[in-house]
């Protein structure tokens, strides 16, 4: 039987990393960086036989052909996505320059997005799917010279709430899930 498939965006550091360790026997993956030479090693060092995407977020064309990329390599065996790639750039606010301003928004908004609106089509045919979308705690709380970063994880957990509403009231026999977990 064919092992169902994830996508793990930003997993080639970090928490990203770790998650792809943490699905890698379970799951076939779909590992997403921005460049493929910063998947080397990781793919070397987990079990089992996974895929890699890459994409550079900031760039919103480049994300839009990720999801169309995605639609092709994801298949009937698509069952998750793992939203994790993000971005902070910190300094206080009146000193934000617009370019990083839209760098954190296409990364860290725009991306989980988007992709969750391709993975949403899949999930519906395949009749299950989550989508799990990495938060943090300054989503919740706020942080000094974290405004934008801060703005953009808290508007994760709103999408993942109305994704699951949403989810619910297109059909209810639909097993797709939507959470957020926020380090």
């Amino acid at each position: 039987m064919e092992k169902k498939k994830v996508l793990v965006t930003g997993a080639s550091r970090g928490i990203g990393r770790a998650i792809a360790f943490a699905l890698s026997g379970q799951y076939s993956l779909i590992l997403h960086a921005s460049k493929p030479e910063s998947l080397e090693s990781l793919l070397k060092e987990l079990d089992g036989e996974h895929e890699v995407l890459c994409a550079d977020f900031s760039e919103i064309n480049a994300v839009k052909e990720f999801c169309s990329a995605l639609k092709k390599m994801a298949g009937k065996s698509f069952y998750g996505v793992v939203n994790n790639a993000g971005v902070a750039l910190d300094k206080p606010l009146m000193y934000q320059s617009l370019n990083d301003i839209d760098k954190m928004l296409n990364i860290n908004v725009k991306a989980p997005l988007l992709i969750s609106k391709t993975a949403l089509k899949l999930f519906i045919g395949n009749k299950e799917g989550v989508i799990i979308n990495m938060g943090s705690c300054v989503g919740e709380t706020g942080n000094a010279f974290q405004v934008v970063y801060s703005m953009t994880k808290a508007s994760m957990v709103t999408m993942t709430k109305s994704i699951a509403k949403e989810v619910s009231l297109i059909d209810k026999s639909l097993n797709i899930r939507a959470v957020t977990v926020s380090p």
